[in-house]
């Protein structure tokens, strides 16, 4: 027999549904921030003899900011030689990155992996091209090394402490001879040495006090981005990164307070089949679709590359091949400056890509199209 839920239960089950979705919207957006969805991303490469902790998708930065990340790690042919990362870097900042730029692996924090550091060089340097080859710089890690010893100064105090009950029980050689007043006292002396560094580790003073503060503050980084998920579920969802798992697709097409304008191509036309990879037919029309664009540069619009699969194909499988062939679109549109309405380099207008999966499109349609197509078109805000 069913039971209806009460008031407050349907509540509560809806705040752990909207909870469960800005957690997972909030890792896709991190996910998509570090795939580097933009145009003019840089491929570069460097051998290191031991890539320990590293892995694909591990963080590239460069001074500090995330900038990038590992795309792939290629193993030696030979035993001893470099292992390759193959790091890529998003395309606004490329231009810190230059000819004698190195790069070194180092620890995050005490509680993350290890991420790539890219030290960017003179400014006199010059500019690279994709996969030129950087230095790789093998000097030692810090925050390793202090890892390390605060490991062997918790390893030394844990002894202590065993010698020490040993000693108040009386066991032992060390035990006998606490009899002798001047090897006791000499005994605790040191133990309240023990007891002070352990002191300076709480106030956060000293090698070690520096590596626990690091510790605690990475903690409460991680306390304050769960909460910053849970107060900003809805900003979230409207991030553009976030692209087609959270985007209201019906919201996006539908705009009753702008003007469109629309062209479309079947995705055969533009991709090998059943993939995002475009063909040199499909640049050809993209490359029609630019000019296109660039007919219908208006005050405040924005371009909105939306592609649909085929109602057969797999719901996961479509949502995919859609998200792939909507980055592949902008990337190329971008790489042409549909995107550019003016001389300065601020001048620019939005444009953005709606993977709609296998879903049906939202507007009405009279005119009668491919299920599988990408549609590109142009909102403009009627005043």
């Amino acid at each position: 027999m069913s039971r209806n839920l009460t008031a407050i239960q349907a509540v509560v089950l809806a705040l752990l549904v909207i909870g469960t979705l800005a957690l997972a919207a909030f890792g896709l957006s991190i996910l998509n921030e570090r795939s580097g969805w933009t145009s003019g991303s840089l491929r570069v490469l460097v051998g290191f003899p031991d890539v320990g902790g590293v892995e694909v998708g591990s963080r590239v930065r460069v001074q500090g900011i995330d900038a990038g990340e590992v795309e792939a790690i290629m193993p030696p042919d030979k035993p001893g030689e470099p292992v390759r990362l193959q790091l890529r870097i998003i395309g606004k900042y490329r231009h810190l990155v230059r000819d004698d730029a190195k790069v070194q692996i180092v620890s995050d924090s005490l509680l993350a992996g290890k991420v790539v550091r890219i030290v960017p060089g003179s400014p006199g340097g010059k500019p690279i091209d994709d996969y030129a080859e950087l230095r790789a710089d093998m000097r030692p890690d810090p925050l390793e090394d202090a890892s390390k010893a605060l490991a062997k100064a918790t390893s030394t105090i844990a002894r202590a402490d065993a010698i020490l009950e040993s000693i108040d029980k009386g066991e032992g050689t060390v035990g006998k001879l606490v009899k002798d007043d001047a090897f006791y006292k000499e005994l605790h002396e040191a133990m309240a040495q023990t007891k002070l560094a352990i002191r300076d580790a709480r106030n956060g003073e000293g090698a070690i006090g520096k590596v626990v503060t690091e510790a605690i503050a990475s903690l409460q980084d991680i306390r304050r981005m769960v909460a910053l998920v849970g107060q900003n579920a809805d900003a979230i969802k409207s991030l553009p990164l976030v692209r087609s798992y959270v985007v209201d697709i019906a919201k996006e097409l539908i705009r009753p307070d702008c003007k469109r304008y629309r062209t479309w191509y079947a995705d055969t036309d533009l991709f090998e089949p059943g993939k995002s990879v475009l063909t040199a037919d499909g640049r050809k029309k993209l490359d029609e679709a630019a000019v296109w664009l660039n007919k219908h540069k208006y005050e405040n619009s924005e371009i909105v590359i939306a592609a649909f699969a085929a109602p057969t194909q797999p719901a996961d499988f479509a949502n995919q091949v859609t998200l792939k062939q909507c980055e592949a679109t902008v990337e190329y549109l971008r790489s042409k400056n549909v995107h550019h309405t003016g001389w300065w380099w601020w001048s620019t207008r939005p444009i953005k890509g709606i993977a709609c999966g296998n879903q049906p499109t939202p507007v009405p349609e009279t005119e009668k199209m491919p299920a599988g197509r990408v549609e590109i078109l142009v909102f403009v805000p009627v005043k």
